[in-house]
C-alpha cells in the first residue's frame, strides 16, 4: 500500500581537515568535504517515492536470508510491493554502535560481527546496480554503511524475475545486527 504522505531525505556527508607541516612555513591546513542532501516528494516520478522500508534485522552466524523486494512488510504492518527502488542503505552495526534507533524502546545494539555480504541471490536476483546479479556482491565490514541512490523515475526496477536480495553473514561465530532501508515506488 502506497504512502499517503511522507517527508524523506537522504544526506551524504564527508569532511576532513588535513595538515602537513612544511619546514620553515609551519602547518598547511586544507579542509575538504562532500555534503549533499537529496529530498524526495510523494509519488513515483524522478526524486519521488511512495514506499518506505526500514528494519533492524538479525542474521545468525554463517546465516543467509533472501529478501523478496516485491513482498516486504512496511512500518505500519502493510504490504510493500516495490516496483522500483530509488535508494538503498545498509548498516552493519558494530561494537561502537550502541542504542541505535528511535524511539528509545526500539533501540538496538551492534556487536562484533565481522562482515555481511549483499547480493548474489541464486534465483531471481535483483539486478539494480550489479553488472552480473547472480555473482556480484558488496561486502560491508563491521560498523560499515553502504548507501546508493538512483534519482530517475525508473529507479532500479523489480519484477518477478528481478526481485531477490541475498544477505549473508560471513562471520561464523557472531550473529549480524544490521539495518536495511529501501525507498521506492509501488508503480
Amino acid at each position: 500500500m502506497a504512502l499517503d504522505a511522507q517527508s524523506t531525505s537522504l544526506t551524504v556527508s564527508l569532511s576532513a581537515q588535513i595538515t602537513k607541516y612544511i619546514t620553515g612555513l609551519g602547518p598547511r591546513v586544507v579542509t575538504v568535504g562532500l555534503n549533499k542532501s537529496f529530498s524526495f516528494t510523494l509519488g513515483a516520478g524522478a526524486d519521488a517515492i511512495n514506499e518506505v522500508y526500514c528494519a533492524y534485522r538479525t542474521l545468525a552466524a554463517s546465516g543467509t536470508e533472501t529478501l523478496d523486494l516485491t513482498a516486504l512488510t512496511g512500518p505500519h504492518g502493510d504490504s510493500l510491493v516495490f516496483a522500483r527502488i530509488k535508494a538503498i542503505g545498509i548498516w552493519l552495526l558494530g561494537t561502537a554502535d550502541q542504542d541505535v534507533g528511535s524511539p528509545a524502546a526500539a533501540q538496538v545494539d551492534g556487536n562484533a560481527c565481522s562482515q555481511i555480504v549483499v547480493g548474489g541471490a541464486a534465483a531471481n536476483p535483483w539486478q539494480a546496480f550489479f553488472n552480473t546479479p547472480a555473482t556480484d556482491k558488496i561486502k560491508i565490514a563491521s560498523g560499515g554503511v553502504f548507501t546508493l541512490q538512483e534519482r530517475s523515475a525508473t529507479g532500479w526496477v523489480t519484477s518477478g524475475t528481478n526481485k531477490n536480495l541475498l544477505i549473508a553473514n560471513s562471520d561464523g561465530a557472531v550473529e549480524a545486527h544490521y539495518i536495511l532501508a529501501l525507498l521506492g515506488a509501488a508503480t
